[in-house]
C-alpha cells in the first residue's frame, strides 16, 4: 500500500522499547520500506508520554506539507494470542476510525476515505498486523480493502439550487 501513499516519508515512533515490540517493528520497517525510501525517523521510545510529546511538538513545529506524516504506535499487549495497539498521528484531526460514517454527513458521496490509503495509515496498520503474525509463526492473510457505501441520501443539485 505504500506505493499508493502520497507521503514522501513517514516518521514512526513506537513504545514500549521491549524485545517483542522491537522484533515486530523491525519487520514493519522492512515491510513498509524495502527500498529504504519511505521511512525517515524510526525510533523506539521509553514510554507513551515521551512519544506523544514528540508527536505533538512535531505537529506544531513541522513546516512541511500536509502530506508529511508522523505516526506513534503504543503496544498495550503483545502475547502469543493477543496484539493490542493504538496508532497516533501528527495530523490529529483527520482520523476517525471509530466512525462508520462521517459525524456530520454531507448530502451524498462527496469525499471518499482515501486519506487512509494516501497517508500510509492502512499500510502501517497492515504491516503491524502481518509482522505480528510472522512473530507468532502464523501465515499472513491476503488483504482486500473495500470502501463502505454511503447511507441513504437525497441528491440535491447545488448548481440548480444556487442559480434558481
Amino acid at each position: 500500500l505504500m506505493q499508493h501513499s502520497y507521503d514522501s516519508q513517514l516518521e514512526i515512533l513506537y513504545t514500549p522499547n521491549s524485545t517483542e515490540a522491537n522484533n515486530i517493528m523491525s519487520r514493519v520497517k522492512t515491510k513498509l520500506d524495502p527500498q529504504k525510501q519511505h521511512i525517515g525517523y524510526f525510533k523506539a521510545m521509553e514510554n507513551a508520554t515521551s512519544m506523544e510529546t514528540w508527536l505533538y511538538n512535531r505537529s506544531i513545529t513541522n513546516e512541511k506539507t500536509y502530506w508529511e506524516q508522523g505516526y506513534g504506535i503504543v503496544f498495550h499487549n503483545i502475547s502469543e494470542n493477543t496484539l493490542n495497539y493504538s496508532i497516533k498521528n501528527t495530523k490529529f484531526d483527520i482520523w476517525h476510525t471509530n466512525l462508520l460514517f462521517p459525524e456530520f454527513p454531507v448530502l451524498g458521496p462527496v469525499e471518499s476515505g482515501t486519506d487512509y490509503v494516501s497517508h500510509g495509515f492502512l499500510a502501517l496498520q497492515i504491516a503491524i498486523d502481518e509482522a505480528y503474525m510472522e512473530y507468532i509463526n502464523v501465515e499472513p492473510v491476503d488483504w482486500s480493502l473495500q470502501e463502505f457505501p454511503y447511507p441513504q441520501y437525497r441528491r440535491v443539485d447545488m448548481f440548480t439550487t444556487i442559480y434558481k
